[in-house]
């Protein structure tokens, strides 16, 4: 019951307003088909999709030495699958990501959205993050969230995520969105590809 509250409190009023056509119809009969309705509607009333990417790093248990061996977005795309479906069990429908992403006033206004997956791409696997507006984002504001994403990853969400143990049928692995030097990135759609015509994108998963 707290989740579906608050699932729907923190939903635009736009969006509340569509939502109670719906309920006034009778159309939901399950929690599950209430938190697919209210993301298709979220979805509509912000349709714009700004992509961003960065590299992925894991680490993974080894059961036969006891230890824990470094990873990269190479070896993870052999779990794609398995990191997904922790990502969206991790991504409560009660809490909107975007809503903390930055503090800059019109970034944070146009944001409506943030969802957090991984991207397979020439065999290396990465982190996407899809962000959803009405309106297209400036390049100041771009800026500001692409800083917002990378606190995210470091200090927020990111943070959470890499903590979570993720089962395979190999043993349990952990996640990471970030780390630190100088070749961690948040890239938009046309910086990664750029990066991946550069051939810079094959190369250890940009690590």
């Amino acid at each position: 019951v707290h989740t579906v509250v608050g699932a729907i409190d923190i939903a635009p009023d736009e969006v509340k307003e569509q939502l109670e056509e719906y309920v006034l119809h009778d159309q939901l009969d399950t929690k599950e088909e209430l938190f697919s309705t209210l993301r298709e509607l979220k979805e509509a009333n912000a349709p714009i999709v700004t992509t961003f990417y960065c590299p992925l790093s894991g680490q993974f248990y080894d059961t036969e030495d006891g230890g824990m061996n470094d990873v990269d977005g190479r070896y993870l795309s052999d779990y794609q699958d398995e990191i997904q479906e922790r990502l969206e069990r991790e991504q409560n429908p009660d809490f909107e990501l975007g809503d903390y992403i930055t503090d800059h006033p019109t970034a944070n206004a146009k944001l409506k959205m943030a969802v957090w997956s991984v991207e397979e791409i020439g065999g290396v696997l990465y982190g996407r993050i899809d962000c959803r507006s009405a309106e297209s984002f400036t390049a100041e504001e771009i800026a500001a969230i692409k800083d917002g994403i990378t606190g995210q990853n470091s200090d927020g969400f990111g943070e959470g995520f890499e903590q979570r143990e993720i089962p395979t049928d190999d043993g349990d692995m952990y996640v990471s969105f970030w780390h630190p030097g100088d070749d961690y990135f948040i890239y938009t759609q046309e910086e990664m590809d750029e990066y991946l015509n550069q051939g810079e994108g094959f190369k250890m998963g940009g690590m």
